[in-house]
C-alpha cells in the first residue's frame, strides 16, 4: 500500500473513532437526544428558526406554543434571550417561571419578577426594565461574607440582591429606620435589611420566623454582618 493510501486510511479511521467518541458522549449526557429532537422539529417545521426548535427540545415550551403564537420573536426566545418590550408570556418561554413574583409591583411597575439572576419589571404585561439582581439565601450570604469579605463587598455594594430566608428579629437604626434581621446557627454574623422610615407599618405586619424574600441594595459589612439598604418586602412565599 502506498504512503498516501496509508495516510488516507489512517485519517478515515481517526475520524471514525472521533465520531464514535463524540456520539457516545452526546448519548451519555442527553445531548444526542436533544439534538435529535431539535432536528426532528426542524424537519417538521422548516419555516421556523432553528433556535425555536432548540427551545422546544430543551423543554422550555412546546410546538403548540410556537404554532399558536407565530408573531413572537422565536429566534430570540429560542436562544434563551429576552428584551424590553416582550410580554410576560414571552419572557417565561425564554427563561422559564419566575423564582419569586411581586404582584403588587413598585412605583411605575405593576408586576415584578425575580428570574434568572435579574429583577424584571413589567407594566400592563410588557417588560419595561431588566436589572441584575442575584437571589441568595440568608445562609449563602453569610457564608460568602465569612469566606471573603472583600470579594463579597465587591460583588454586592450598590447592587440589588434578593435575600431569601426566615426573619430572626426586628430592630431600628440609631436614626429610627426599621430593619429586619436574618441569622444562622453556623455563623456569628447577622444580616441587616434596613427599610425606609416610611415602611414602619409594613414591617409591623411581619413576624419572627416568617419566610420572606426581601429586595435590598448591598451596603457592605458593618460591625455585626452584611448590611442591605433601601429594602422592601418582595414576596412572602
Amino acid at each position: 500500500m502506498r504512503m498516501g493510501e496509508i495516510f488516507a486510511v489512517s485519517m478515515m479511521v481517526g475520524l471514525l473513532v472521533v465520531g464514535v467518541i463524540i456520539s457516545e458522549n452526546m448519548k451519555s449526557d442527553g445531548g444526542f437526544r436533544l439534538w435529535r429532537s431539535a432536528v426532528d422539529c426542524q424537519e417538521r417545521h422548516p419555516e421556523w428558526p432553528t433556535s425555536a426548535c432548540e427551545g422546544i427540545a430543551d423543554g422550555r415550551y412546546t410546538e403548540q406554543d410556537v404554532a399558536e403564537n407565530p408573531a413572537w420573536d422565536w429566534e430570540t426566545i429560542g436562544s434563551g434571550r429576552i428584551r424590553v418590550g416582550m410580554t410576560s408570556e414571552m419572557v417565561e418561554a425564554a427563561w422559564g417561571e419566575a423564582s419569586f413574583i411581586n404582584a403588587a409591583g413598585h412605583s411605575t411597575y405593576d408586576l415584578e419578577w425575580a428570574c434568572g439572576g435579574h429583577l424584571l419589571r413589567f407594566s400592563d404585561g410588557t417588560l419595561l426594565d431588566i436589572v441584575d439582581a442575584v437571589a441568595w439565601s440568608d445562609s449563602a450570604i453569610l457564608r460568602a461574607a465569612d469566606q471573603n469579605a472583600v470579594d463579597f463587598e465587591n460583588k454586592t455594594i450598590g447592587e440589588y440582591v434578593f435575600i431569601v430566608g426566615r426573619i430572626s428579629d426586628f430592630n431600628t437604626t440609631y436614626d429610627g429606620a426599621p430593619y429586619v434581621e436574618f441569622d444562622h446557627p453556623d455563623y456569628w454574623d447577622v444580616i441587616q435589611c434596613v427599610f425606609p422610615h416610611s415602611s414602619r407599618e409594613e414591617i409591623g405586619e411581619l413576624k419572627k420566623g416568617q419566610r420572606i424574600v426581601i429586595l435590598g441594595v448591598g451596603d457592605g459589612i458593618n460591625l455585626i454582618g452584611p448590611e442591605f439598604i433601601d429594602c422592601r418586602v418582595f414576596a412572602i412565599p
